[in-house]
């Protein structure tokens, strides 16, 4: 809206700065605008090649109010210092009001409705009148907190942004400030009465005021249809560039609704076709020749993130993930010098660590790790911190603590090693703005714990915007609002499906519907969003020659359709687009390709003759060559994995244990049965315990009370219902448990360590695993076995002797046998060889042991010859649970094969 007495023009925008003088202020709507308009008229000026020259105020209009308040600070128009309050500072106050009605913490989205209500009321001059907000609970609630909120400024002198504009309205009015001669208004859509009773009381003291509205343009406008988001990135990044092409100083504007939701759709298309080469491994950061006026959130740039995470330090536990990411980040000093030795320590832990630690476990873990002192700068940056933050840790002001995280910072040499990114020296400078902020809180906070202190400056950087400026960019990635006033030579709206635009309408819920549609405020109803979305729309499409609005026709969920507003322009299809066919920088590499056919290579043949990992080598080698060769040999294993709770390989050797424990006490069938339940039950459970009692030291936060309590009990039932099982097998004696053996296979030495050995009453025996997973016998068999680890056992018994291999299945949903035997009967449920599908057509129990003797040999020869190709058992099954795919290249070989590999199917 705009009062008829504004002197309403449209101007050129180079008229508009070669009239101005310094005299004249110009106020715009938003920041962008206004750093336009600075680098337009630099241009201006340096064109005409003048080295020294006046130029007139350019500024938005709320750093215009920011300027007037200082000025009457400084003037002395205050009768007492009024301290005007920071956006955080002034959530804080919220945050108090709010909290004495609430029995929890209120959410920083509640304070931020809250806040935005009460700029509602103040920029639409709302009467803060009980009747009108006397509606609903939220809105009298409402008008309750702003009583108390205005209570609270009144008594500590403390003021409100929302109501400077106000209190500058009365020193204009007793004219002890004086107006500016000249105002020019650019870029606004609309004035808010509180603006407008300013500018009017302006006009009345002689200030010359004048909207300007830039001379709309005799845009071509055609509209576009594009499948989805990324098409539309697509093709508006290669419209981008041929019009780069042809005409280098073009000055090019896209113009996003939504662009909070596809910034990275066209970051990425935009970098593919204007910067290809930054895709390079070995070329280094550049600056981008476009620029967003949306950024990012603080926390999400890696410097930033580094330095969040270090403050944890000062918690009670460290999380795994935020020493992982210390660890591997070069923004801590040091890394330079040690990102190998810090990566083998990361991977270290990940194998023995905790979801959680202290700082005294966590140098307790790399001093254990580290005996050859591979990463002694982060150790030594460890203990200094160790004993640093034990002597800060009490609560004191947010400046103090501002202060500590400086230091702390230090202290860990943060961005010490000049790591390379190009946005460097901005977020540095924003990084030192937030700590600046943070420390001002002390005006309305009290002391606070480390803990307290951290979370807020994590909300703090979670909610500040950053965004790299670029120098005068040609081509600006813009959202409606930002575009105002801003003019191109060719322009691209895109996203323009009915769902983003207009935008809904969002009433605020702390101010009665009604209210806001009376005073006319923001988001209040469709209708004034339509008027809105119109107006803009004019707008954006009036500042350039040539311009398109495009939409996608579908997203991940449903089939969109064009906004209304779009509806009436010539529709176009993409062939129509003059698009730069530059290539991309990976077809362009594909183009390049040469297939090279490669002899099969064997690996060198393997000079030792022992191997280390029991069965798994026989295991390896059976269900993939090369994987047995790279884990085996490569040391190319996976990262572990740290988890909640404990993991599986744990638990399972916890049974184990247990196992050992109990057998060694019973022996026999026979003393198992003397055994009363009661005495069973016991002997069970105080074996579990001394069992979890000793890896409690290693998991310490893993095993709480209540987790303890809850193992024992798991464990315990398990084991209770597995030796109800074996009290209803025929006579047994535990004749050997945990046998260390070693056997020779084609010349290879493997030990292995075999859980129990039962003798039967004919004195035959049975071998018995203990597995806490899946299991099945038929994946001992064929030429290349998938379990091969009881078949191996098999060969450490003489034929003659041995009457089956079994596993002893201890699961929640299965406690059985699981096996083969030479004879029905022998065990429970256990079927004997000559049932099997595997191996009913063999003769007898012994040549079975030989097959499986003569499958073990192959299998060792060819590993101990190099056999090594990538040659899985089963594809794809074989290579799901394996991480070697970037190194062995499968999924590439397949792709190149004529043969298609079908998930589905098994051998």
């Amino acid at each position: 809206m705009k009062q008829d007495w504004f002197n309403s023009k449209q101007v050129n925008i180079n008229e508009l700065l070669k009239d101005s003088n310094q005299n004249t202020i110009i106020l715009t709507g938003n920041q962008r605008l206004t750093s336009v308009l600075r680098g337009l008229n630099e241009q201006v000026f340096i064109s005409q090649q003048l080295n020294i020259w006046k130029s007139p105020f350019i500024m938005p209009w709320s750093s215009w109010l920011l300027a007037l308040w200082e000025e009457s600070l400084i003037t002395g128009l205050m009768r007492e210092y009024e301290q005007l309050l920071s956006p955080w500072q002034e959530h804080i106050i919220w945050q108090e009001v709010l909290e004495a009605d609430f029995s929890v913490k209120p959410t920083y989205s509640t304070i931020q409705l809250v806040q935005n209500a009460w700029q509602l009321v103040w920029s639409w001059c709302i009467p803060r009148n009980e009747s009108l907000f006397n509606y609903n609970q939220d809105s009298l609630l409402f008008w309750k907190w702003m009583l108390r909120f205005q209570s609270i400024c009144n008594e500590r002198n403390f003021v409100s942004v929302a109501s400077i504009t106000s209190k500058l309205q009365q020193f204009f009015k007793s004219q002890k400030l004086k107006p500016s001669r000249h105002l020019i208004l650019t870029g606004f859509d609309e004035l808010n009465p509180q603006q407008l009773q300013l500018l009017t009381i302006l006009d009345n003291l002689g200030c010359q005021i004048e909207w300007v509205d830039h001379q709309t343009k005799a845009s071509q406008v055609s509209r576009l249809a594009c499948k989805d988001v990324h098409e539309e990135s697509v093709l508006m990044a290669r419209w981008v560039r041929k019009k780069k092409e042809d005409n280098p100083a073009a000055r090019i504007g896209i113009v996003v609704p939504e662009l909070h939701n596809q910034r990275d759709a066209i970051q990425h298309a935009l970098d593919e076709n204007l910067m290809p080469e930054i895709f390079h491994p070995g070329n280094p950061n550049q600056t981008p020749p476009y620029n967003f006026s949306l950024g990012k959130t603080l926390n999400l740039f890696p410097p930033i993130s580094a330095a969040l995470s270090l403050f944890n330090i000062f918690g009670s536990t460290l999380r795994f993930e935020t020493v992982s990411q210390l660890l591997r980040s070069p923004f801590i000093g040091g890394w330079a010098q040690e990102s190998g030795a810090r990566a083998l320590l990361d991977i270290k832990l990940r194998e023995a660590a905790e979801l959680v630690f202290t700082i005294d476990t966590l140098i307790d873990l790399c001093t254990r790790f580290d005996h050859h002192k591979a990463c002694p700068i982060f150790m030594q940056r460890l203990q200094f911190i160790q004993n640093w933050v034990a002597l800060n840790h009490n609560k004191v002001k947010p400046g103090q603590w501002s202060a500590r995280f400086d230091q702390l910072l230090e202290m860990m040499g943060w961005l010490k090693d000049d790591a390379v990114f190009h946005e460097a020296f901005q977020l540095i400078r924003a990084w030192r703005e937030l700590l600046v902020e943070f420390a001002a809180l002390d005006w309305v906070m009290s002391e606070m714990t480390a803990t307290d202190a951290v979370n807020l400056l994590n909300q703090m950087t979670s909610q500040r915007i950053f965004q790299p400026q670029v120098d005068n960019p040609a081509i600006q990635i813009l959202g409606p609002l930002e575009a105002q006033g801003i003019e191109f030579d060719y322009l691209w709206v895109a996203g323009l499906h009915d769902g983003a635009w207009p935008v809904r309408f969002d009433p605020n819920p702390f101010i009665t519907i009604s209210i806001q549609r009376k005073y006319q405020t923001p988001h209040s109803s469709e209708h004034r969003e339509l008027a809105v979305a119109t107006q803009q729309m004019h707008r954006i499409l009036g500042s350039a020659d040539e311009a398109i609005v495009s939409y996608p026709e579908f997203d991940e969920k449903s089939v969109l359709r064009p906004s209304p507003l779009i509806k009436t322009f010539t529709a176009m299809d993409a062939h129509q687009l003059a698009l730069s066919n530059i290539p991309l920088w990976r077809d362009i590499i594909y183009a390049q390709s040469q297939k090279e056919e490669i002899q099969y290579d064997a690996a060198p043949s393997v000079k030792m003759t022992s191997m280390s990992g029991g069965s798994r080598v026989f295991e390896l080698q059976a269900a993939c060559p090369f994987r047995a060769f790279a884990e085996l040999r490569l040391h190319a294993y996976p990262q572990g994995k740290v988890q909640m709770g404990l993991n599986a390989m744990v638990r399972g050797n916890l049974v184990h244990q247990v196992m050992e424990k109990i057998w060694g006490r019973l022996h026999s069938h026979q003393q198992l049965m003397t055994l009363s339940e009661t005495q069973l039950a016991n002997l069970v459970r105080t074996q579990v315990t001394l069992a979890i009692d000793g890896i409690q030291a290693k998991y310490p936060y893993t095993l709480t009370k209540r987790f303890r309590m809850i193992e024992i009990e798991r464990i315990s039932a398990q084991i209770d219902q597995w030796l109800a099982l074996e009290k209803t097998r025929t006579p047994f004696e535990v004749t050997s448990r945990e046998q260390a053996i070693e056997i020779a296979l084609s010349g290879l030495k493997i030990k292995l360590k075999i859980d129990r050995i039962d003798t039967l009453d004919d004195g035959r025996q049975i071998i018995i695993d203990y597995k806490t997973g899946n299991v099945s016998p038929s994946e001992w068999f064929g030429d290349r076995p998938d379990k091969p680890q009881l078949p191996l056992y098999s060969l450490a018994v003489a034929n003659q002797q041995l009457a089956g291999i079994v596993f002893a299945q201890l699961r929640v949903d299965q406690i059985a046998f699981s096996g083969i035997v030479a004879k029905e009967g022998l065990l429970l449920k256990v079927k004997s060889f000559d049932k099997f599908l595997q191996t009913q057509e063999i003769s007898d129990w012994s040549a079975v042991i030989t097959r499986w003797q003569s499958v073990l040999e192959n299998l060792a020869q060819q590993f101990l010859s190099g056999q090594a190709d990538v040659s899985p058992k089963k594809y794809p099954n074989t290579c799901q649970h394996c991480s070697l795919q970037v190194l062995c290249r499968i999924n590439e070989a397949t792709l190149l094969s004529d043969i298609v590999f079908n998930p589905e199917t098994e051998e």
